[in-house]
């Protein structure tokens, strides 16, 4: 078939063939694994669980997130919550309670929250292991999920190394299949998760609603590091919630991606940026998401074909150059491929 075609033309070709194994190495682990969805998918995406259980992943995994507030509720006076708490202060981690609605009640439910998260996910094991999760808290009033968005993926805790998770919003499929490639790639390197709040003249600009992983505010998974440049503000939503706020860093090179459709088809858009530093400066004037953590990437990122290659509002990001190992998992997953900047996906070698 047209991959046996393809492998053929890869001989020779050190750099595309160690590529290919890595992705085959990735995508294995994808079908031998599970994703799963804490809340459910978003409203019109159960379609994608029928879709993708057993072709790009193993299996899709589902709970109410009824499940962790209920666990959460249970363990909000515990001891852990307030070494945890005690832990990320230490680090230098600052938290802004008692203004606008955000009380110590609230950031503590979180931390709750977070620590049911972990609870639960080392309880499901067996013959999937969990690689990704999505959190989906459209059907569950009043959870605070920024603390599972940021610290999921964060591989320190106040007992030491912790699993890093990969963490998308919303409920979200696509994006949780490619964050659980994506995390198979990086590893320990957790992949970003945000949404796409600009696109002008070469930069595109990104933002998470309550929070994103932490890892990405120092490119470390060191709490004394990070929690530095990370804090914790109301998130002026109305509720009491409180948003992770941290500014992007400067990076070499980044692989960008998007999985949604285009004309009906799966579609898996990528392409190369380099992050850039973020100021206050940039923040400045900003009210739509002002106490949500901000990133800038610079590339080939032409706004009229942004729009035309774009297949969704949200965006995955992975340190590095990985653009031929996405496209040979999309490929042979019969994806269709679409590039953001200037490479060739192996389809039209």
């Amino acid at each position: 078939g047209r991959w046996g075609r393809l492998v053929w033309r890869l001989l020779g070709d050190l750099e595309s063939l160690t590529a290919w194994a890595r992705a085959m190495t990735a995508r294995g682990e994808l079908h031998r694994g599970a994703a799963l969805l804490w809340g459910g998918p978003r409203d019109a995406a159960e379609e994608d669980v029928t879709v993708f259980r057993g072709r790009a992943i193993g299996e899709l995994y589902a709970e109410e997130m009824a499940v962790l507030k209920e666990r959460a509720g249970l363990l909000a006076g515990a001891r852990y919550v307030a070494t945890f708490d005690k832990w990320l202060r230490k680090a230098g981690l600052e938290i802004q309670t008692e203004k606008e609605g955000f009380t110590l009640d609230a950031w503590r439910s979180q931390l709750a929250l977070l620590a049911a998260a972990r609870e639960r996910l080392g309880e499901i094991g067996g013959k999937f292991p969990v690689l990704s999760v999505a959190v989906n808290t459209d059907r569950s009033p009043g959870v605070d999920a920024a603390a599972l968005l940021s610290l999921l993926p964060f591989g320190e805790g106040p007992e030491g190394p912790t699993p890093v998770v990969p963490t998308v919003a919303g409920g979200d499929i696509k994006s949780l299949l490619a964050a659980a490639f994506l995390g198979r790639l990086g590893r320990r390197t957790p992949p970003l998760f945000a949404a796409i709040a600009h696109v002008s003249g070469g930069t595109i600009t990104l933002t998470a609603a309550g929070g994103a992983p932490v890892w990405w505010a120092m490119q470390s998974h060191e709490a004394a590091k990070v929690f530095k440049r990370v804090t914790v503000l109301p998130d002026l939503t109305g509720h009491g919630a409180g948003a992770w706020s941290f500014l992007g860093t400067e990076m070499k090179l980044a692989t960008v991606v998007q999985f949604g459709q285009q004309a009906g088809a799966p579609t898996v858009a990528v392409g190369l940026a380099k992050p850039q530093l973020v100021t206050a400066i940039d923040r400045k004037g900003r009210s739509w998401g002002a106490s949500w953590p901000l990133l800038k990437f610079t590339g080939s990122f032409d706004p009229a074909v942004f729009a035309e290659r774009g297949v969704g509002e949200n965006l995955l990001a992975l340190p590095g150059e990985w653009v031929r190992e996405v496209a040979a998992w999309a490929l042979i997953e019969g994806f269709h491929v679409v590039d953001f900047g200037n490479f060739q996906p192996w389809e039209r070698v």
